[in-house]
């Protein structure tokens, strides 16, 4: 697995924002194995989690370990 982690500090808290995550090989589900992990060692001190994706599938895996939707990035091409 490799990814890149950054803790951002907001006037309510800090946030642990994921800024890449790939997997590297075929080892299983990282959303139940190595995402708890990184929010224990990574997201000390911090008030909430964050990452980006457009993957629908990985939407409702995160969502079974409590994610939510926060916000909607809107795009027109020019």
């Amino acid at each position: 697995m490799l990814f890149v982690v950054e803790q951002v500090q907001h006037q309510n808290g800090r946030e642990l924002v994921i800024r890449v995550a790939r997997q590297l090989d075929a080892a299983g589900d990282l959303t139940e194995r190595v995402l708890p992990e990184i929010e224990r060692v990574f997201g000390l001190g911090c008030t909430s989690v964050v990452l980006y994706t457009r993957r629908p599938g990985l939407v409702r895996k995160l969502e079974k370990q409590g994610y939510a939707e926060a916000a909607k990035i809107m795009r027109k091409k020019i």
